[in-house]
């Protein structure tokens, strides 16, 4: 057979050595995410046109695309090395970083060169994992619920007047905004991270009115 391909590898740490990121694509990436939504609504006619709601609207949103995953990301319990974290790898021949070499660490390859920090990632050899870019693949850890009251009055069109006041009163949680990568600061904390997105407003009157003008010329 002839070969077609010529030799490829292998594949060693020296490679990336820290220069540069790669594009991840988590496994679970293509899973649509879940919305369920419920809602309650009670009606009142007070007069003849007129009509007053008030109504409770809920949703649960899970497995919504989100960034919390961080894969790349130094465990937050090396922060106590101060600023021995962003000291070359070779204080640690040289004594120049005695907290690093008390902690143990070492470098991950022989040939690495590069910070502390870069040592503690979970995969040195590399940098950041690129998991918007061109993959638009991030991680389906989101989550989100949101409550609101919606009250409203209604009038029909009678006598030239019809008028719509509302007024919406909500809390959204979520941890799945739309800040963009890496908006939580430290991915690898176990503690809850949801908080109330940067859009929406929790708090929402509007009104709208249609006055018909009986002077007014049918056309011009």
């Amino acid at each position: 057979m002839t070969k077609i391909f010529p030799d490829f590898g292998p594949l060693t740490p020296e490679a990336q050595n820290n220069q540069n990121g790669v594009i991840l694509v988590p496994a679970n990436s293509g899973r649509p995410a879940d919305i369920q939504t419920w809602n309650l609504d009670v009606q009142r006619q007070l007069m003849k046109n007129v009509v007053v709601s008030v109504a409770y609207v809920g949703s649960k949103g899970t497995h919504l695309p989100a960034l919390n995953i961080i894969p790349n990301q130094v465990n937050p319990s090396f922060l106590s090395l101060g600023s021995e974290l962003t000291m070359n790898s070779s204080c640690l021949s040289n004594d120049s970083c005695p907290n690093a070499i008390a902690a143990g660490i070492q470098l991950p390859y022989p040939t690495f060169s590069g910070n502390i920090n870069q040592i503690l990632r979970p995969f040195p050899q590399y940098g950041n994992f690129n998991q918007e870019d061109n993959s638009f693949s991030p991680d389906r850890s989101g989550n989100s619920t949101y409550h609101a009251m919606q009250m409203k009055v209604d009038k029909r069109f009678a006598q030239g007047l019809s008028f719509l006041v509302s007024y919406t009163v909500s809390k959204n949680i979520t941890d799945a905004d739309s800040a963009g990568p890496g908006f939580l600061a430290l991915s690898a904390q176990t503690v809850s991270s949801a908080k109330i997105p940067t859009i929406g407003r929790p708090r929402r009157p509007s009104a709208s009115s249609i006055l018909h003008n009986p002077w007014w010329p049918a056309s011009l």
